[in-house]
């Protein structure tokens, strides 16, 4: 009885190291998570919560099922009492600190991530199982098997480990678009006068960024490209191209395009993408703490102009994704890159 406790137990805490390491991967190499249609883990992965002190939260969950791991092969030899208190006593730390951030995001974020719920089962389980062996009696040897189990099921987690890490680092470089538009489109068409820019002095590149406004991944790609401008000598130019859902998300660049009128578009975008939550009273409460007045001044027919415009060159340079980065070398030389192929190329 001892013996299949801990084993499950194991499994469970390997399970455990398998979740938090695709979120922490997920979360650092700026793809989206695999997820459920009805989830909305990418806006959770983005969000305050996702990170302390520019450390992701699920790096601390992976140590945590780590250590966790390690107290349950110990039952395996044999009881130890101060191991079988520490690994309750951290699962259900963990269980509370992870129940806490699930009821945030879905109470204040209104999302959940699938696969954070089920690192917080998997905690709430490791509790469980812990607590049980507490009260099991003690066996003197370790039951045959062992070491065949206990190498089966490492070389499992990093064989199924390994797989994740290849299918979340894998994605294209280089995005699927059309190549004869993209060195046909005049510099003019690819980088407006009147689009939301940034330009630090004596940039010697651009990056053209074609932008959802209710992507996640987006935010979190903008964000991090504002932060090495300045270093990498990159202006930055946003183009809207709102995807899904349409109805939202044009409503939402049409707003981000009418701040831009006075000139207050880049500080208004960086503090949309880094707030929590995004939506039309979000951004509307960002446009008063600015001190924009654009919603006064009547309709934003120019705005939404510029919205359709900047979807018409999204669709004329094949382009079906977010974030699309069309990146202008100082040679003039144009490639269309995606987060992942980003850094390799214009790093």
């Amino acid at each position: 009885m001892r013996a299949l406790l801990a084993k499950t137990g194991l499994i469970v805490s390997f399970a455990g190291i398998f979740e938090t390491w695709t979120l922490t991967l997920a979360h650092l190499s700026l793809h989206s998570l695999p997820c459920g249609q009805s989830a909305d883990c990418d806006r959770i992965a983005t969000s305050s919560i996702s990170s302390l002190y520019g450390i992701p939260i699920a790096s601390c969950g992976f140590l945590a099922f780590i250590v966790l791991s390690w107290m349950m092969l110990m039952q395996l030899q044999g009881q130890n009492r101060r191991a079988l208190a520490a690994g309750y006593f951290l699962a259900l730390i963990c269980t509370a600190v992870n129940l806490g951030l699930t009821c945030y995001a879905i109470f204040h974020l209104h999302a959940y991530c699938e696969w954070c719920i089920a690192s917080n089962i998997t905690f709430a389980g490791l509790s469980l199982i812990f607590a049980i062996l507490s009260n099991v009696p003690d066996t003197t040897q370790s039951p045959k098997g062992t070491d065949v189990f206990v190498t089966v099921t490492v070389f499992a987690l990093f064989f199924l480990a390994g797989l994740q890490t290849q299918n979340l680092l894998s994605g294209h470089r280089f995005l699927p678009y059309n190549r004869r538009a993209l060195n046909k489109a005049s510099l003019a068409e690819l980088v407006p006068d009147d689009s939301i820019a940034y330009a630090p002095a004596g940039y010697i590149k651009t990056a053209v960024v074609f932008v959802d406004m209710g992507c996640p991944v987006c935010h979190r790609f903008v964000t991090r490209l504002a932060s090495t401008a300045d270093r990498n000598r990159l202006r930055i130019i946003i183009r809207q191209c709102p995807i899904t859902p349409p109805e939202e998300t044009v409503r939402l660049a049409e707003i981000c395009e009418t701040v831009n009128d006075e000139g207050k578009g880049w500080d208004f975008l960086l503090r949309a993408f880094r707030s929590d939550s995004f939506t039309e009273e979000d951004l509307l409460s960002i446009v008063r703490q600015i001190g924009c007045d654009a919603f006064a001044k009547g309709p934003r027919a120019l705005a939404k102009l510029r919205v359709d415009r900047d979807r018409a060159l999204a669709q004329r340079l094949g382009l079906h994704g977010t974030p699309a980065t069309v990146l202008i070398n100082e040679n003039g030389d144009r490639t269309v890159l995606s987060p992942q192929g980003y850094g390799a190329a214009a790093g």
